[in-house]
């Protein structure tokens, strides 16, 4: 038997990480997978459950794709392109089980939903509206009793009459801590195509404070930053194109009628919006009539970081300047 060259020992060597990788790889592929399979066997009892592929990625996320879910009693399915977890790294994700056991979480997490889709005029739209009103009655029925904007865009259910067959969405939830400045930032956003996104960002700083302590980030509630993004990809001409026609309704009192649901976000914060903040929100509506991808954006920068709690106690006229708000539209 001839010995082993050089050469060969060096191939050797070189190769043993990438086989070992492969073969964690594959070890994680099919810990995904066996995860998935569990999860539809528990629900199988409300719901059918079936998806296409799992997977790992070198970057730190597991994926489940081309899932299906059938309510039981229900003849429309609900469509999910990819469901993911966006983990810190490939190392943190092959030990996450060993890591939540002991209660560590990871610096970085986001959970996506990528392509949701469902039948616009389906029996499952009607029942996630009878779900958001099941405890309020009396809103549902306001909701159905009002004028032609506020029904249809606060209904799921009423979106077909738009002209959209689909409902087509994609969402994600998350947090990033960044260890150097000592910030938490929450993120979270939501999209339907050919409708409306929305992207929020809320960074808290946690000086002194457990950087994975929710409770104390709470009771603390101290803003570094934050942002408030709203894309608007034809809603606004659709809602003005239906509503004109069906109530015969003046397209400038939808118009305003939009302005003033937008302007009452505001009611829910301890503060009053400026007179360029209503001109910027009524630009941007009006932009949105020609343009599929109209753009507004409010960033809150204080000079120093503002505890949310004592906002209240301030003139609602004031808190922007206290806040630095500015807001861009594009």
């Amino acid at each position: 038997m001839e010995p082993i060259t050089v050469k060969t020992k060096i191939i050797l060597l070189l190769a043993a990480p990438l086989v070992a990788l492969i073969c964690l790889k594959l070890y994680l592929h099919l810990q995904v997978k066996a995860a998935a399979t569990q999860v539809a066997r528990q629900m199988s009892p409300v719901a059918d459950i079936s998806f296409g592929q799992a997977n790992a990625g070198l970057d730190g996320t597991l994926s489940v794709s081309n899932i299906q879910i059938r309510p039981r009693g229900n003849s429309d399915p609900l469509h999910i392109r990819s469901l993911s977890i966006e983990l810190p790294s490939f190392w943190y994700a092959l030990n996450l089980s060993r890591r939540l056991e002991r209660g560590e979480l990871p610096e970085s997490l986001v959970l996506r939903a990528d392509g949701v889709r469902l039948n616009a005029n389906g029996q499952l739209v009607q029942r996630f509206d009878d779900l958001a009103y099941a405890s309020d009655t009396r809103a549902m029925t306001a909701i159905y009793q009002a004028d032609c904007p506020s029904r249809v865009s606060m209904l799921l259910s009423q979106q077909y009459l738009l002209g959209f067959d689909d409902i087509r969405l994609d969402g994600h939830i998350g947090y990033v801590f960044d260890k150097d400045a000592q910030v938490i930032s929450a993120l979270a956003g939501i999209r339907q195509h050919g409708a409306m996104a929305i992207n929020l960002a809320l960074s808290f700083e946690l000086a002194g404070l457990d950087p994975l302590s929710l409770m104390q980030m709470l009771e603390r509630q101290v803003v570094h930053s934050a942002s408030l993004e709203l894309v608007d990809e034809g809603y606004v001409r659709r809602l003005l194109h239906y509503c004109s026609r069906i109530d015969d309704t003046n397209p400038d009192d939808i118009l305003d009628d939009l302005l003033d649901r937008y302007l009452a976000l505001f009611d829910t914060t301890p503060m009053n919006p400026t007179a360029a903040m209503v001109d910027d929100f009524r630009r941007f509506i009006v932009r949105s009539l020609n343009d599929d991808s109209t753009r507004i954006q409010f960033h809150v920068r204080p000079t120093e970081p503002r505890n949310l709690a004592y906002l209240s106690l301030y003139n609602r006229n004031d808190v922007p300047l206290l806040l630095n708000l500015s807001t861009e539209l594009d």
